[in-house]
C-alpha cells in the first residue's frame, strides 16, 4: 500500500485523487485509512464500496454460469443459482465460493484467480453493479474536468 502510494505524494496536491475501497478492506492489514491521510489523501477522496453486500455476491447467475463454464463440479451435477445464492449468508461470499469450488469441483485456485475468471466475464455494463458504475461514472466526469477534485 504504502509502495503503490510512494512517488504519488507530491501530485496528490495538484491533481484530483480517488480511491475506491473494498469495504471489506478496512482495518485489515493491508489498508489504513491513516496510510492514505499521510500521504495527503482527504477523507471525501476516498469512496467505499460494497458492504453490506459483496459486489460479487450481487451476481449469483453470473457466478454459476461462470462455475459451469470454468468449474465443473466432479459429481457431475450443474451449479444452479441456489448453490451460489445461498453462499451469501455463510460469510464473506467469495472465500464461501472459492471454498465450494475446492469441495464441488476438486479446482484448487486462489482467490485473486478466481476473482479475475469472474471480472473477465463480465461482457456488458448490466453485468457490472450499479455502486460500481455510479462510482466509475463519478471517476469519468473527474477525469474529464466536469467536477472538481
Amino acid at each position: 500500500m504504502t509502495g503503490g502510494m510512494r512517488g504519488a505524494e507530491p501530485g496528490l496536491r495538484k491533481r484530483a485523487v480517488v480511491f475506491a475501497v473494498d469495504k471489506d478492506s478496512v482495518g485489515k492489514k493491508v489498508f489504513r485509512l491513516e496510510k492514505l491521510h499521510a500521504h495527503g489523501v482527504k477523507d471525501e477522496q476516498i469512496h467505499f464500496v460494497g458492504a453490506p453486500t459483496n459486489w460479487k455476491s450481487c451476481t449469483a447467475t453470473s457466478s454459476r454460469q461462470a462455475a459451469n463454464e470454468e468449474w465443473p463440479r466432479a459429481d457431475g451435477r450443474a451449479w444452479t443459482v441456489d448453490d451460489i445464492a445461498v453462499l451469501r449468508v455463510r460469510g464473506k461470499f467469495s472465500d464461501q465460493l472459492k471454498k465450494v469450488i475446492w469441495e464441488e469441483a476438486k479446482a484448487g485456485l486462489s482467490k485473486q484467480e478466481m476473482n479475475m475468471k469472474l471480472v473477465h466475464r463480465l461482457k456488458t455494463v448490466d453485468e457490472v453493479p450499479e455502486q460500481l458504475q455510479e462510482k466509475f461514472g463519478e471517476v469519468a466526469c473527474l477525469a474529464s474536468g466536469e467536477l472538481e477534485g
